[in-house]
């Protein structure tokens, strides 16, 4: 009997010691979210999007176990959205990056860059279902995001512009994805350098923007300056056909001139109206088309990289140039691309002075004025910070 018992309380006793170590042994849930993570990112760069899938579900059920839904869950989703647009599973990325903005708006607040982000990617699902209101609207959001919390100029905020862009050119609305266009490739070219291959897309769809509204003064030019970059990036492999693409940038380039030039001539000055840059005095009809040549000069030279010259230009025009919307808005555009240029090269004090210049003919643009108030906030604060200060 003693015999008996004994045996059953070492029974009893092997038992619980394997119970024990069964418990000791199983993963804790964050160790366990956090390798099917692991695994799920690994096996979809692999390209077993299977394996990724299941191993991404099996992540996002163990933060679920974990509690409230935080920014593991939001990364995972995220991971999960990515995967399915790759599987062409539109609505099932569309839900998850959902989700996941639902999270990050939760935990970080709705101005943080991780909501433009995943806002950014949702975007682009719904543009391919053709949702492109719906598309904008995200975008638009992202990139309001993006302005309030990043400087100026940066590759993400350019992404974003372009994003935009795309989406109001699918949607049929080649004339407003323009504006967008144009800053996207002004950071760019800021940002990366005139040469980099994302240059060269963003004027692809800039001259197909202009190619869609019959514009071919802007197709011109914007095929002319993506020519410019092929022949420069080809100049190191190929002299000979750098140089060919090269002349036939410079003939559209000549085209594009010529149109403008023919555009600006036709302009009828209104004579009761004084010049976009006096304040009612008289100026001579002489004047004015000397000041319509110094603007044709700047343009040249801008689309020629010559940006100081240009300035110089633009500065001469202005104040005598006729108060016309098309003269007025390519001479604004003109001071935004220079004081964009003088602003990535560190050279503050110019770019104020030529947006200021730009604000005295357009003093509601809403872009340069943001880019005046943020110059200065950073230029405050440098000053604040500054040593001995």
């Amino acid at each position: 009997m003693t015999r008996t018992i004994i045996r059953r309380s070492y029974l009893w006793f092997l038992v619980c010691l394997l119970l024990l170590g069964s418990c000791a042994g199983a993963p804790k849930p964050e160790e366990r979210w956090r390798k099917q993570y692991q695994d799920g990112v690994r096996a979809r760069e692999q390209g077993n999007l299977d394996r990724a899938e299941a191993k991404l579900l099996g992540a996002l059920g163990s933060a679920d176990e974990m509690g409230a839904a935080d920014l593991r869950t939001s990364m995972i989703l995220v991971e999960l959205g990515d995967l399915y647009a790759t599987l062409g599973r539109d609505t099932d990325a569309g839900n998850s990056f959902r989700q996941a903005v639902a999270i990050q708006e939760q935990v970080l607040g709705h101005d943080h860059l991780q909501v433009a982000a995943t806002l950014e990617r949702l975007a682009r699902v719904l543009r391919r279902e053709s949702r492109y209101e719906e598309s904008v609207a995200a975008l638009e959001r992202a990139l309001a995001i993006r302005d309030n919390a990043e400087t100026i100029i940066t590759p993400a905020v350019a992404a974003t512009l372009e994003d935009l862009a795309v989406s109001h050119a699918m949607a049929g609305r080649y004339r407003q994805a323009i504006p967008f266009l144009e800053r996207s490739l002004t950071i760019r070219e800021a940002v990366v350098g005139p040469n980099d291959p994302s240059v060269v897309r963003t004027l692809g769809h800039l001259a197909e923007a202009h190619q869609q509204l019959g514009n071919d003064e802007g197709l011109f030019f914007s095929l002319s300056r993506s020519l410019r970059v092929m022949s420069n990036e080809l100049a190191p492999v190929d002299s000979l056909m750098a140089a060919q693409i090269r002349a036939h940038g410079d003939l559209l380039a000549e085209k594009h001139l010529a149109l403008f030039t023919r555009r600006t001539s036709r302009r009828q000055t209104d004579a009761k109206s004084p010049p976009a840059g006096s304040a009612g005095k008289s100026v001579t009809a002489e004047q004015e088309e000397e000041a319509v040549r110094k603007l044709l000069a700047g343009v040249a030279k801008l689309a020629a990289g010559r940006f100081d010259l240009a300035a110089k230009d633009f500065e001469s025009a202005h104040p005598n140039l006729p108060r016309d919307d098309e003269l007025r808005n390519e001479l604004v555009k003109g001071y935004g691309i220079i004081g964009m240029e003088y602003y990535s090269d560190g050279r503050l004090e110019d770019a104020i002075h030529v947006w200021e210049r730009a604000l005295a003919v357009d003093p509601k643009n809403e872009q340069i004025n943001s880019y005046l108030v943020r110059i200065r906030k950073s230029m405050k604060k440098a000053k604040e910070i500054a040593p001995g200060k």
